[in-house]
């Protein structure tokens, strides 16, 4: 090779290295949650860092989330017993699971 050859590949290698450390940077602070059904099949996967709403259609009817301030909690749930809702907020200092067995709705903190 050439030495100008060899500049652009080190040039080439270098933007590389460093595109993938911004990245992984950015991408560092992002803390995931996820919402499947019993089998396992995921139904929702949402950034806990972005404040939203979602809805989604469970087997008994529609489970709605609300994620505000880096936590989520259930809210407004078509189920009869409303266990979900009561389990509050939860954050990555509180990961515990919300479950809606009458929805088949399961959502975690993936860390």
């Amino acid at each position: 090779m050439k030495k100008k050859e060899i500049v652009i590949v080190v040039i080439g290698l270098i933007i590389a290295a460093l595109s993938y450390f911004a990245i992984s940077f950015f991408n560092a602070n992002k803390t995931m949650c996820t919402a499947k059904n019993a089998k396992g099949d995921v139904l929702l996967t949402f950034d806990i860092n972005e404040d939203n709403y979602y809805e989604l259609e469970g087997e008994y009817g529609i489970f709605h989330i609300e994620v505000k301030n880096g936590e989520c909690r259930a809210i407004d749930v078509d189920c009869p017993n409303h266990n979900c809702v009561a389990v509050g907020w939860i954050s990555p200092s509180n990961p515990l699971p919300i479950v809606c067995i009458p929805n088949n709705i399961v959502i975690t903190i993936d860390e």
